[in-house]
């Protein structure tokens, strides 16, 4: 049998202990009797862009290892709350600086229920289900994947405005400056969550589905 030497992977005791696979199988059920009936699925979550991100590739002379600098301090970071759906791709998406409450993630929810009666194919939407997502689960949420393909797209848009970052612009203070540019890029760069990305991420999500209803072990990172 060989060995390899791996990147180690972090996962929490808890995550497959029997009540967070009854709640992942809970979770799973439910997901699945609303796609049969053919509901408007919403799937919601959050996350965060600051001027850390960076790439993980990067080129170097053959035989050298690529490095790159980076300051002690990631700086505070821009929130991003957002609902897609492959039925219309984004749904609603707001950003805000500073921690989610309670009260600002309930009032999300409910600005997230009124943008999709407002779609046409729901219209006529009468009700809001909310389904939890298990503990220690992001593989069951499609949008997880969509954020991927967010962040990507705004790391291009922000490399090409990186000389902007260094003023205060119309703005008191450099990082107003750099928080609004930051939202500018989660603005532009959301329609890159189209229907077709969604429905690709839900296909994705449909293994790590299938096999919660079957009560299997969950991996992270796959």
């Amino acid at each position: 049998m060989l060995y390899t030497t791996k990147t180690l992977r972090i996962e929490k005791a808890a995550m497959n202990n029997a009540d967070n696979k009854a709640l992942r199988r809970e979770f799973a059920d439910a997901l699945e009797a609303h796609f049969k009936r053919c509901d408007m699925v919403v799937f919601h979550d959050e996350t965060n862009f600051n001027l850390y991100m960076s790439r993980t590739q990067g080129w170097d002379r053959e035989g050298e290892r690529a490095v790159v600098q980076l300051p002690a301090s990631k700086g505070k970071n821009l929130h991003v709350q957002g609902g897609a759906s492959s039925a219309t791709g984004v749904v609603l998406m707001k950003t805000h600086v500073g921690s989610v409450t309670k009260e600002e993630n309930a009032r999300f929810v409910a600005d997230l229920f009124v943008a999709a009666m407002l779609t046409d194919e729901y219209r006529e939407l009468a009700s809001l289900v909310i389904l939890r997502l298990a503990p220690y689960s992001p593989m069951l949420n499609p949008i997880e994947g969509c954020w991927s393909v967010l962040k990507a797209h705004m790391k291009e848009y922000m490399a090409k405005r990186k000389e902007e970052f260094l003023v205060r612009g119309d703005y008191d203070t450099y990082v107003a400056n750099r928080f609004a540019i930051m939202a500018e890029a989660v603005t532009t760069c959301k329609s890159a969550i189209t229907r077709r990305l969604v429905w690709r991420m839900e296909r994705h999500c449909l293994k790590a589905q299938y096999a919660a209803q079957r009560g299997e072990d969950m991996e992270l990172g796959k």
